[in-house]
């Protein structure tokens, strides 16, 4: 039996029409059904595709070769970007590895989609992020979140004091202030919207801290020596915080210590009395198959004893027999 000749190798220019084929029809190669209906259409599907194929090629390649050379494409680019996703998690410091990717990787990754680089996950970490348009100013965040005067007036005044610094510092760093004053607008951005999103009673505290001024935060000094760990809790919320009621705890502990007390004697005692149960119990039975065995022991006796006595009275009845029998020859033939 002859072997099948082997075709040459797939060019360059082949993965690529191939691709570009299997692109066109991608609705029906790749959906994930496999009942009998998708399975013909797929069947039909890689016939016009190698019909296509075959038209603009100089290699002829049958629907079987050019499926298995396209899922040996698609193992290859998946390989690919699996190396890549690795390298760039990876642990141990350095750079990650550079993986070159061809102009048939990227199409198939347009083809599987999701499929070949998985969905990014939504909870690899706790960070909040504020959705904060580029061209965003204070006063359309103000307007947003409602925030107070006094809140705002931080913003301003920061603003005023880094107009200031640029003009001392001539028209080289105010260039450099330009850049930083954008981002310096992002950050005061997230800051009035967690302030703005704080409740009534932590507004309250901080505008009264405002109003004592700084000179009295600076003047004020802790006494260090008498630190301790509870200092370093933080305080319990007051939405946490119940009313606290006062009940006389030790004539309730004293109840409870009686109660206690009372069971664990009837436990106690529930206890014994099952032991002493399991005890007679023990003994009744063992009266008991001792009896059994006892008589179980009579009734043993009782046959062998009969049973010697039938075998004897058989073996009597067997020699008197013979002897009859001997005596009958010696008479017939008087020896």
């Amino acid at each position: 039996m002859s072997t099948p000749k082997r075709t040459s190798n797939f060019s360059r220019e082949e993965e690529s029409l191939l691709i570009r084929l299997v692109n066109k029809y991608k609705d029906v190669i790749e959906c994930r059904k496999t009942d009998a209906v998708t399975n013909s259409s797929k069947a039909k599907t890689w016939n016009m595709i190698a019909k296509e194929f075959n038209s603009g090629a100089v290699t002829y390649r049958d629907s079987k070769t050019l499926k298995n050379k396209y899922d040996n494409i698609k193992k290859r680019s998946k390989k690919k970007f699996s190396q890549e996703k690795c390298s760039l998690f990876a642990t141990g410091g350095g750079a990650s590895k550079t993986v070159h990717f061809t102009d048939i990787d990227e199409q198939v990754k347009d083809i599987l989609g999701v499929r070949i680089e998985g969905h990014p996950s939504t909870y690899d970490d706790d960070m909040i992020v504020c959705d904060i348009p580029e061209n965003a100013t204070c006063r359309d965040f103000i307007e947003e979140y409602e925030i107070t005067s006094e809140e705002t007036q931080e913003v301003q005044n920061s603003d005023k004091e880094n107009q200031e610094v640029s003009h001392l510092e001539g028209p080289e760093a105010s260039s450099h202030q330009a850049e930083e004053g954008s981002k310096l607008n992002t950050s005061h951005l997230c800051t009035l919207k967690s302030s703005a999103l704080r409740t009534p009673e932590d507004k309250e505290n901080q505008i009264a801290h405002r109003l004592e001024g700084p000179e009295s935060s600076r003047h004020q000094t802790r006494d260090w020596s008498k630190l301790s760990t509870s200092l370093l809790r933080t305080p319990k919320s007051s939405a946490l915080r119940t009313a606290e009621v006062k009940t006389d705890c030790s004539k309730k502990r004293g109840a409870i210590c009686t109660k206690m007390e009372k069971w664990v004697e009837s436990k106690k005692s529930l206890e014994d009395s099952k032991e002493k149960c399991l005890l007679d119990e023990f003994e009744m039975k063992k009266q008991l198959l001792m009896k059994e065995n006892k008589k179980k022991l009579e009734i043993m006796q009782l046959e062998y004893e009969e049973r010697k006595k039938r075998e004897d009275e058989v073996h009597n009845i067997k020699m008197e027999m013979l002897n009859m029998e001997k005596q009958y020859l010696l008479n017939k033939y008087k020896i």
